[in-house]
């Protein structure tokens, strides 16, 4: 458990984090390259949950939650190439669910819901988007579940109740 640290909560580099709770940290785990990072809970971050910095990292099965109480932040950041974001949940962060900047990532199978920002941001380019879920985030009063960069491989985004491609993000 790391609880309620000034700085960040636990960083890994070409290691394995696997089932922490990370409550209260500024930043909650940072991850640099070839880690993997799985079924971890990170709460009540003052920025970012997750930040994956390095390249080469699997960062899956994650809840996070509550993030960018002290300044408007991701639940999950990316601003790295070569990683695999999968089966995430962000929720009540007070900026994106899921902000990818780096290319060449995967971000398969998340949710992101009630984010106070749009729930997935890819900015970046060459980045594969499928299988997300992603609904009721706010941006700007605003209901705005994704922001893909057209220099990406995205899966159509749909209603749910009307989804019908197997590679689509649904909202």
């Amino acid at each position: 458990m790391a609880d309620d640290n000034s700085n960040i909560g636990i960083t890994v580099q070409q290691g394995e984090v696997d089932s922490c709770l990370v409550d209260s940290n500024l930043l909650g785990l940072l991850v640099n390259s070839q880690s993997n990072v799985h079924d971890n809970t990170v709460n009540f971050s003052k920025s970012s949950g997750i930040q994956v910095n390095g390249g080469e990292s699997i960062v899956s099965d994650n809840t996070v939650s509550d993030s960018g109480t002290l300044q408007s932040a991701s639940g999950v950041i990316v601003p790295s190439a070569g990683n695999r974001i999968t089966h995430n949940t962000a929720s009540g962060t007070a900026g994106p669910g899921i902000q990818v900047t780096g290319s060449f990532n995967t971000i398969d199978d998340n949710s992101t819901f009630v984010n106070t920002g749009i729930g997935i941001v890819v900015a970046g380019s060459k980045n594969t988007v499928v299988r997300n879920s992603s609904t009721g985030n706010v941006n700007q009063a605003a209901s705005t579940n994704y922001s893909i960069d057209a220099a990406n491989n995205a899966g159509p985004i749909t209603a749910a109740n009307a989804a019908t491609n197997p590679w689509g993000n649904t909202q």
